[in-house]
Order: structure tokens, then sequence, then C-alpha cells
């Protein structure tokens, strides 16, 4: 909130002759409140259908507290979320890959305080990252290499262990790799490495790892027929040899026994090993599951034994003797007993008690003492056995889902609560000191995050995303554009699928553009590019693949089947030139640069890589020649030729990020020294290196603003590093993040530029992810405002300048995400709206301004993810007034002082003042005057008077207030009558009149920018 205190030219505050009164004398003084009274409309609800559809958590791991897991919303998709178990403290950790596609984390393990956890975020690949809720790193192979998806994890002494194979699951050529790692490049190392002595194909000493348990602290595992585990000294040592032939099945342990089973030439061997050789204690009858529910406690091994008189029942050994505990269903049919979980020293299990009925079964730790809990009803079935402060809990599948607990009594044993309506398989329960934290769905919410304290007051779900998710909008990267008198947008109505919308801000002109791909299939529109009157973007119609389609005044029509039949032509780098569209896409020749206005695309020329950039009338692109390699092209559409060999050789320079800045461009390549940075005026006599610039790490974004150009430098060694190029030279501006990899790359949507400024979204370490600024200097390169204090940061997103100002999406810790706007001060940085009240958030993504309107998609409970519209009418007359005053950067602001004269700018625009002076004290009256207050007595007391201009129009709100002490809070708005004289087209004056009984009167006029 910007205040300011009006003085006069001497710097006393205005003060009439008390002469003239009869009481104290009135204080002049004028605050600005500069805070948004904007409300947003809700376009249209697209989608009125109802639909359950909540964040699904899964993968569920406690850490440190928390509880770590994979969400679902209709913005980020599939990301790590957490939640330390109320409303305020649950949410998404990070936004991986950004937009919906979603990183996936999955393969979780919990280590200390931190969660180890496999994603892809969308530009390195599939990695392994870990996560304390607030840090997300991600873990460097010492060979430089990427870890693919796990196939089995697990966690112990400050360790993760894990088999890697590739993006696909499946192991390579030469076995599984086994890996430990503590989150450090030191910490990381492979526990089997491929044996030296040039053998092919390679050969590991350990090549098939697999069944990872943890057993008295240390990591056990299965190599074919042996085990192993990892010692004190970290290096992997066998324990057992279980010789030839046959598979192992199972392994467990405690005490420093470790159990096995094989399944060997149709028989069930059970083994043992302590610290000797491993002894074979028992040869059972085989068949399908007889080693299941392995379960060892204080020397005695339980596990699904079967006789030839017994079948399947639960069978105990203490290594001499081996025997049927009981058996549960008489005769040859087996009870198959499972879900073997110790509550204290007794041992509970379930069996099938014939007949479709479930009992719970208990005994003691020497088998003995057997003993009936509970008969579920006919039908029922019960999973997700653990236990929590000495109780179990369990969860029990009907119609719906229930949770109970039990103290191992039949008396002890009840339904907590119901925590699902539907009957849907739930994914097992987590303990954490808070409680327990599973899955859970009221029938309304969807699938949401629910906790219980175990009893029924306390049984219920931590937060919900919103409750009636029926709407979706899909805004994001190409999924959305302005075009002509509206916006364009991805769509669902429930019945044509995802489908291309137009909008033009009113619910009669929201509709859907074109049904692209008839009937319900989604032709997943996107690539967006408005082209003057006609629109271009990307769709699949069901017979011809993804391909380039067109809207104009004639309709909607696809350009070109550029990869003939229903294959895809992978549209991509679409940029606009006047009419036409230029984009690279495949034919059956390869990757082709191709340019499109109406009907039909010409292809310019082959081997088109890299990005594509605008440069005067044509685009800058990187295409391959014969002798040359990957090189600089310029093309009008007609002309197409080679802008210099920046790279003699066949190598090429590889250049990338063409950005035009005036008459000139910029793009980084590669020459035989490292990554260099190279300006051009279009003719390769002037395309030249950039001096200044002593970086070795790779430069992306580049960010045209006004006559500068803004990149950024990631280099492992020395980290984060923001740069500023005029001309030829460029200086070196600031390093944000260091080599730890704290700082959250800058990329589209994270930064964006206003005038000469860059703001940006960066992590220094110590305040979290905020909104920063540079204005160019060193100096000058600062963050905006500490929205949440703290190491989490607000999270900043989807930059857009609208009216010089920066709105963006941010998280403050109290509202969720919502939509914030600031004038590059921390003062004039706020929350723009709430559409969702509360800590849900709406998550809103500003997407287009037309005319007056600013379009956007948030998510409420009652419609769901919908289209939004918002009037910024009054910011942009503001920044037309201060372009006009020759204001620019910080002086621009609203609550700025340029002149120095204690006078904002929103004082001057809201009093017809000039903007590009100093303040002069005039007399009031008319536009171009600050208020005048009067105070006057008669012979009944005094009478107060405001005389002040006026804006015609609802851009601006003045509301004239008066206080007898200046206290805060005590300034109330003035009755009595108001006057108002028209003045001219654009301005009133008013004049406001009020009899007062105050001793003494402080008056005020506030002024507020819708």
């Amino acid at each position: 909130m910007n205040r300011g205190v009006i003085r006069d030219d001497a710097g006393r505050f205005a003060q009439h002759d008390p002469r003239s009164v009869t009481k104290t004398a009135l204080i002049l003084a004028v605050m600005t409140i500069f805070e948004s009274a904007t409300a947003d409309t809700l376009v249209k609800d697209v989608n009125p259908l109802p639909e359950k559809l909540g964040v699904d958590p899964s993968e569920l791991v406690v850490a440190g507290g928390r509880v770590f897991y994979t969400g679902f919303d209709t913005v980020r998709g599939h990301e790590l979320w957490s939640s330390d178990g109320t409303a305020a403290g649950t949410g998404p950790v990070r936004d991986l890959c950004v937009g919906l596609q979603g990183s996936f984390p999955g393969r979780m393990g919990a280590v200390g305080e931190r969660v180890f956890f496999f994603a892809d975020d969308g530009d390195q690949g599939m990695g392994l990252w870990w996560s304390d809720g607030v840090e997300v790193m991600r873990v460097e192979r010492p060979d430089g290499g990427d870890f693919g998806l796990a196939a089995e994890v697990a966690s112990v002494g400050g360790v993760f262990y894990f088999t890697d194979g590739t993006s696909g699951g499946l192991p390579s050529l030469f076995g599984w790799s086994l890996w430990r790692t503590d989150g450090t490049p030191e910490g990381t190392w492979l526990l089997n490495p491929i044996l030296p002595g040039g053998t092919f194909p390679p050969v590991r000493e350990i090549s098939d790892p697999r069944m990872l348990r943890v057993i008295d602290g240390q990591l056990h595992f299965a190599d074919g027929n042996q085990v192993w585990r990892v010692g004190e000294s970290g290096a992997a040592e066998m324990r057992a040899d279980l010789g030839s032939g046959g598979e192992l099945v199972s392994i467990a342990g405690a005490d420093g026994e470790v159990w096995m089973t094989l399944d060997r030439e149709g028989a069930k061997e059970l083994w043992r090993v302590a610290e000797g050789p491993a002894e074979q204690v028992a040869v059972l009858p085989g068949g399908e599951g007889a080693a299941d529910q392995l379960t060892v406690r204080q020397g005695r091994a339980f596990f699904r034994g079967r006789d030839a008189a017994g079948g399947f029942e639960l069978w105990s050994s203490d290594g001499t003797t081996t025997a049927m505990v009981a058996d549960l269903r008489a005769g040859v049919d087996s009870s198959f007993p499972k879900n073997l979980v110790w509550l204290g020293d007794s041992l509970c299990f379930t069996v099938n008690a014939g007949e479709g009925v479930e009992a719970l079964w208990a005994c003691d730790a020497d088998g003995t003492n057997l003993r009936l809990i509970r008969t579920a009803g006919a039908g029922l079935e019960t999973s997700s056995y653990l236990v929590w402060q000495d109780v179990l809990y369990f969860l029990e599948r009907g119609e719906g889902r229930e949770l109970w607990r039990s103290d191992g009594t039949a008396a002890g044993t009840w339904a907590v609560a119901q925590v699902a309506t539907i009957d849907w398989w739930p994914r097992d329960p987590v303990a954490a000191p808070q409680g327990l934290f599973f899955p859970g769905d009221d029938g309304v919410s969807g699938v949401e995050l629910w906790s219980s304290d175990g009893t029924p007051a306390g049984t219920g779900m931590v937060w919900d995303l919103a409750t009636t998710q029926d709407g979706w909008v899909e805004i994001g990267p190409g999924g959305s554009a302005g075009w002509g008198n509206g916006w364009v947008f991805v769509g669902n109505d429930g019945v044509h699928g995802e489908e291309p919308w137009q909008s033009d801000g009113s619910e009669a002109g929201t509709a859907m553009l074109a049904d692209v791909s008839p009937g319900s299939g989604d032709s997943s529109p996107n690539r967006f590019t408005s082209a003057g009157t006609r629109l271009f973007f990307q769709a699949d119609d069901g017979t011809h693949g993804s391909e380039l389609w067109r809207s104009d005044v004639n309709g909607t029509a696809l350009v070109q089947d550029i990869m003939p039949g229903s294959g895809t032509s992978y549209v991509g780098d679409v940029v606009a030139v006047g009419e036409r569209v230029f984009f690279k896409a495949n034919d059956e020749s390869g990757s082709w640069l191709w340019v499109a206005a109406g009907a039909g695309a010409n292809p310019l020329k082959s081997d088109a890589r890299s990005q594509v950039g605008v440069f005067g009338e044509g685009v800058l692109f990187s295409a391959v020649s014969a002798g040359q390699g990957e090189e600089p092209w310029w093309t009008d559409g007609e002309t197409t030729r080679l802008l210099e060999d920046v790279r003699s050789g066949s190598s090429g320079s590889n250049p990338a990020w063409f950005t035009q800045v005036g008459s000139a461009a910029y793009f980084t390549g590669f020459t035989g020294g490292g990554s260099g940075l190279f300006r051009t005026d279009g003719t390769a006599t002037g395309t030249v290196a950039v001096g200044g610039w002593t970086g070795s790490g790779s430069m992306y974004p580049l960010v045209a603003a006004g006559d500068r150009l803004y990149f950024f430098e990631e280099d492992p060694a020395s980290g984060k590093r923001l740069w500023m190029a005029q001309g030829d030279t460029a200086i070196f501006l600031k390093q944000v993040g260091d080599e730890e990899d704290r700082w959250d790359f800058p990329a589209t949507p994270y930064v964006v530029a206003k005038g000469t400024e860059l703001f940006f979204t960066a992590d220094d370490g110590i305040h979290g992810s905020e909104l920063w600024r540079s204005d160019g200097s060193p100096e000058g390169t600062v963050m905006v405002a500490d929205l949440r204090p703290g190491p989490v940061g607000s999270e900043p997103s989807d930059l857009h300048v609208v009216g010089g100002m920066v709105f963006f999406q941010a998280n403050d810790g109290a509202s969720g995400e919502e939509l914030w706007m600031t004038d590059g001060t921390s003062a004039g940085t706020r929350l723009m709206l709430d559409v969702a009240p509360g800590s849900g958030g709406s998550l809103p993504m500003p997407v287009a301004v037309v005319g007056r309107e600013l379009f956007f998609a948030a998510t409420t409970e009652a419609e769901g993810r919908e289209p939004h519209i918002m009037d910024v009418g009054g910011l942009l007359d503001f920044h037309h007034w201060s372009e006009t005053a020759g204001l620019a950067g910080i002086a621009a602001a609203p609550g700025a002082t340029p002149h120095g004269d204690g006078v904002a700018n929103l004082l001057k625009y809201a009093f017809g003042l000039d903007g590009d002076r100093a303040y002069s004290a005039p007399t009031a009256g008319a536009a171009g005057r600050l208020p005048d207050f009067i105070a006057a007595a008669d012979e009944t007391g005094m009478i107060l008077r405001v005389e002040y201009p006026r804006r015609r129009g609802d851009a601006l709100r003045y509301v004239a207030k008066r206080s007898s002490s200046l206290a805060n809070g005590s300034f109330v708005p003035m009755g009595g009558d108001e006057a108002v004289k028209i003045l001219d087209d654009e301005w009133e004056l008013v004049v406001r009149t009020e009899r007062v009984e105050e001793d003494r009167c402080f008056g005020v006029v506030e002024v507020e920018l819708w």
C-alpha cells in the first residue's frame, strides 16, 4: 500500500488561521491507497457437466513429519505434493515439468527429512530428485549420465538405494545397475560396476539385483539364488548362496537372521542364515503361493505353507521344528493366510473362511494362543494393514470403503469412518507423527488426501483442491492467444472433447470455434498463433494426424496434410510475420522450414533445426547444409539464404534463441572455444561475436527489452547468472544461484520484459522462489518483494505485462495460487484477485489482453476451470498517461514520486497534474489542482468543505474522509451534500460540504486505481 501526505511549499501541513474559526484548525492530508477494487467475471461455464476430479494422491511417503505424494491438478498435471496435515500446509511442492504434461513423480523413498523420487522435468528427461518440501534438487550421476526409471527402491541409514533401468523400466543387456546415493555427488556410486577384463558383452558380479529389503538396519537383496547385503563399508557382500536351479522368491529377517524361500523342482525350500553358511530348514510341497507372506520375529519364521492334507495354511519354524500353526479351514480346502502384520508380540493375519467370508485372526510370537478377532460379512474384503501407535488399522472394501481399527481383541475392533462412497481400490495408507494419511473420496470432491487420528471426529479430508471440478479450460504455452476482438483457448464442454474455443468476453460470444475432430474425440489444439486477420494452430482431426490448421472469415480448415495420412508432421516454432506464419514441420523427406498464409504451405529449407525468430520482414532459423553443418539462415518466404558460416567447417555453430532487438538480432552459438553470443544486422559482415561475454555455460532464454538483451547463463561450475547486452557488448549483472542449482532457471513463463526492465522468478537460497527485477545494472537487479517469507517462497509464474504492470500467479501461503500485480516495487506489489478465497487458490493464468479486458483461466469450487475476464482499462489509461509524461521503469509506477516533490504519480494522474514535472501548488477548482479543504464556522458550529477535480469514468475511485484524531482506522467517509460540475469531456469538479461536531478535524481524499 502506497500512502502520501501532501504538504505546502514550505513543508508545513496546510493550516488555516485559527482566528477565522471557533474550533481547532483543519489539517489537510491526501492519502493514496493503491489497491485493486477490481472483480473478475466468469465468461461462460464451458463445461457444466458434473465431474468429480480430485488430486488423486498416490505414492504416499512420510519424511520429516510430512507426507509426500504424487498429486494431480488441471494446471500442473501430475507433480510432487506434500502435507503437514493442515489445509494451509498442503499443496504442490514444485512444478517440475511446467504445464499440464506433468513430471509424474514415482518410486519414492524417505531418507531422513527428505524424499527421493524419479520424475521427468520435460527438459533433462527422466532423473532422480530429492526434496525436503522446500528445495527440489536433481541428483547427478558421477559419470554425467541420467538415471532411468527405477524398478525397486529402498531407504536405510540416510541412503537411498535403487535398481536403475532404462526409461521403459527394463534392465540393460548387462543387467540391472544397483545404485546408492545420499543426494551428493561424492555419496553416489554403483554397487555393482561392470567387471574389468574387456569381455563382451560386459558382465557384472551382481547382474540381477532384486527384492531390496531392509533387515537389521542393512540393505539385503537377491541376485539369482544368492542373498547379498551392503555392509558397514558401503560395499556389497554375499551373505548366502542357495545353489543353482530354481528361483528365490522371498526374503525376510530380524535379530541377526535372514530367512528365505526357494522354489526348486516343484518343492518349496525354507532356508536360514545367521553368521555362518546358509542352512536348509525344511522342504514343503510346492504350488502357487506356498511361500507368500514370509515374516520373522524372535528367531521364528511365519509363512504360508502347504502339506498334502491341509492345503495352504499358516506355518511356522524355529529352525528345528517346522509345522502348521493351525488348519483354519479343515481338510484340503485352503485358508490362504495373508496380510501378516505384527501388533506388538502378536501376529495378526486374515484367512478365507469359506463362502466369501474373510476372518481376522491372531497368535502369539511362538505360534500359540490362536484367537479369532473378527469375521467380516460375506463379500467384504480387507486390505492395507498397518500399525500406528500400537493400534492395527485396515481398509474394508464393500459398496464403498471404511477405515477400521483393532487392538487385537474382538471388543476393540470397530469401524472408524467411511472414507469412500464408491467401490474403488484404495492405495495403502502411511503413518506419520500426526496420524494416518490415505486417499479418500466423499463422493463430491473426487479422490483427495485424507487423514485420521483413529477417531471418527478426527477423520476427514486434509484439503479439497476444488469440490466440483466440472470445468475444463486448458491455458498454457501455446494454449491460447488473442485474436480479432477476442481470444481463443482450448475448451472441453464434456460433449465434443478438447477443441478450439473463442470468446469476446460475453457469454453469448463464447463458443466452440470448430469441432475439428467430430464427435467426442479430442483434436488437442495447441500452438495458437495470431497472424493479422488469421489464426493458425495445430490440431488432429482424427484422419490426417496432427497438422497445421487456420481460421479466418471463411471458416476453419486444414492448411495442408504435410505428413500424408494419419501420421503427424510435428509442427513447431510457429511465428507470425504479418498475415503469414513460418514454422517447422516434417514431411516424408525430413524436417523443413515452411511458410503459410491461406490454404497450402510452401517448403523453404530442408534440415531446419532449433528455434525460429522474427527478424525484419522474415525469420532467422538454423539449418544444416553440406560442408557447413548447422548454421544461421534467413528467409522472407521468397529468398532463403545462409546468414553467415559462423564456425567454419562441417561441425557448425548450432545457433539458437534468435531474438530481435531494434534493427539487429542476437543468437547463441558454438565456436571452437565454447559457447558464444552473436549479434547480426542481417548481413554476413555484420554478424559478429558480442564482446564482454566471459561465461562458459549454456545461455537461455534471450529476452529483448527495449534496446537491451537480457540472457541467463547456466554453468555447472559457477551456478546461475544474469547478463545484459547492448550493442556489441555484454555485462554481467548478478549471480542469484550457485553450483548447487538452487535457482529455478528462468524461462517462459518465469521471465518477462517491461520496457527496458526484466522481471523474472529466482531463488537466492534464502527467500525461496520470489519475483525479481533488473534495470540492466548490477545494483538494480533486486528482489521485488518477499511475498512468502522464509525458504519456501511464493513461486511466481505466468508473468505478463498489462498496462505497465506485471501480472503473475503466486502463493503467499494464505491465499493459495492467485493473481498478483506489481509496479516493480515492494509497496506496489499486491494480491489483485482472490478468485477462490482460502488456501486452495484458483490457479489463475493470465493469458491475453483484448481491448480493455484481461482474459484468464481460473478454478473455482462451483464451476471448475473456466474462462474469466477482468476490466483493466484503468491500468491501460494510467500507463498511457505515464508514457506521455516520459516516465519509464520504476519512475512510472503509480506510487513513485519521480520529481522528489512527495506527490505520487497516481495523485498527479487523479487530479490532472503534469506528470513530467515537479508539483507546484496552484489554487484549487479545476483539473490540475490538488484537493482543497476549508473549515468555516457559523453560529451553530463548524462546516467542513472539500473541493477537488475528478476524472470522469470508473477507472478511479475517490472517497473524501475525515478524522478527529489521525489515529489508525479513525477516518470515516464524509457525509453531507455533494455537488458536481462538469468541466469538460474528461473532468468534473466535486464539492462536498458537511457540518461536523468535532473540536478539531483532519481531511483526506483517498484515491484507488481500479
